[in-house]
This record gives C-alpha cells, structure tokens and sequence, in this order.
C-alpha cells in the first residue's frame, strides 16, 4: 500500500508543477539514508504566502510552497484523529528533527516540512486538537488524500492518453466507463462535495438495475 500511496502523492506534486526527488528505497544496510522523507518537493515558480502553520493544504494554498520535504502516512482506513497522532509522534519527530536544508541548498527559503495522511477528523474539538499535535511535533502543513485524489479525478480528461502514467491512466479509463459521477449541485450552502464509484443503476420504473436485476 505505501507504493501505491507514494505514487498518487507523486502525481499530485507533478501536476501542480512541482519537480520531485524520490528517497532511494533500496541501498546496502552499511548505508544511511533518511528513511523518514518520502520526497523533496521544489515549486520553480512559488505564489502567495502561507501565514499561519500547520495549515491543511488545498490546490491554492500548495502555490506558495516553494520547497519542501514530504513524508506520505497511507493507512486509508484511518481518520486522524489526536489518538492516531499520538500513536505516530516519534514518527513525526524521527522527520522533522534532521537538518533537511541540504535538499534545498539552492534556495533562500527553507523548506517546509509536509506530511500527507488521511482524513482529518470532521469533529471541531478533536480537530483542532490534532493540528495542535502535528504542530507540537514540529509539522508545518498537512495534506490529506482526500483533497489528492479530488484533484487527480477532476485534472484526468476521458479524451487524453497518460500513457506514461499507470495512475492518471486508470482513472481515465474509470471515467471513460462512467465510473465517477459529476459531484452534484451544492444545495443549501453545502460545501462538501464527493465524487462517487457507481455500479450498475436501479431503473425507476421496474426496480431493476441496468443489467436486468432485480433490486
């Protein structure tokens, strides 16, 4: 599962126009490495500021990030909730307690240090908790894989081949196959939208689904 988490992640940095270094994975057990960052991340052309850290990421806020260090938590039936980032803090700290400047020498600023997770609990309490944890523990911003994958689906065009992309690939083809819906209209000032996998649909009339059925 961490492959695959690392690769959406990648994608994600490559369309948004970030140049990615990937860690070695593989080297002989007499080597250091630093296991703890997954990627260095560098913005060629940065916009706006971020004020205030650890801030939750989206697609704007990710133009200001000139450089960073990346390290990716993929356990995709979580949501990270102050428990969870207890459990993970000598994780966090092994990550961020090493002088990660030398990836960026080349640049004034330094780099932030990202972590990218699932969901972050929806509850007010307990979320403001945990960002007060991944500050704690010397996070500067979050990015969680419900906002990757939201991108990666709308960035995909069903008429484009990404040939040189196993992931963007499969997503067209789910697309091509009406396997995501359109997010619906927002209604009532909604502002959580979700894009849905379908099967087959139930047919209004008979109550059965499209293959024939019965619901």
């Amino acid at each position: 599962m961490s492959a695959i988490s690392e690769i959406i992640v990648r994608e994600y940095f490559e369309i948004h126009n970030f140049l990615v270094r990937q860690q070695r994975k593989h080297i002989r057990r007499t080597e250091k490495e630093d296991e703890e960052v997954d990627f260095i991340v560098y913005n060629p052309e940065p916009t706006g500021t971020i004020e205030k850290l650890p801030v939750i990421l989206d697609s704007e806020k990710l133009k200001s990030v000139s450089c960073a260090i990346v390290s990716v938590k993929g356990w995709h039936t979580d949501i990270v909730s102050p428990s969870i980032v207890k459990k993970i803090t000598s994780d966090l700290e092994q990550f961020v307690k090493k002088d990660y400047r030398k990836y960026c020498a080349n640049l004034s600023a330094t780099p932030l240090k990202i972590v990218v997770m699932p969901s972050i609990t929806t509850n007010k309490e307990q979320r403001l908790k945990t960002l007060e944890l991944l500050y704690n523990a010397g996070i500067d911003a979050v990015l969680q894989f419900r906002t990757i994958l939201w991108d990666l689906v709308n960035y995909v065009q069903v008429n484009r081949n990404y040939s040189k992309s196993d992931v963007l690939q499969v997503i067209r083809i789910l697309k091509a196959y009406d396997f995501f819906k359109e997010p619906q209209m927002m209604l009532f000032g909604r502002r959580h939208r979700t894009v849905k996998s379908i099967g087959p649909t139930k047919n209004s009339n008979t109550g059965n689904d499209t293959n024939g059925n019965a619901g």
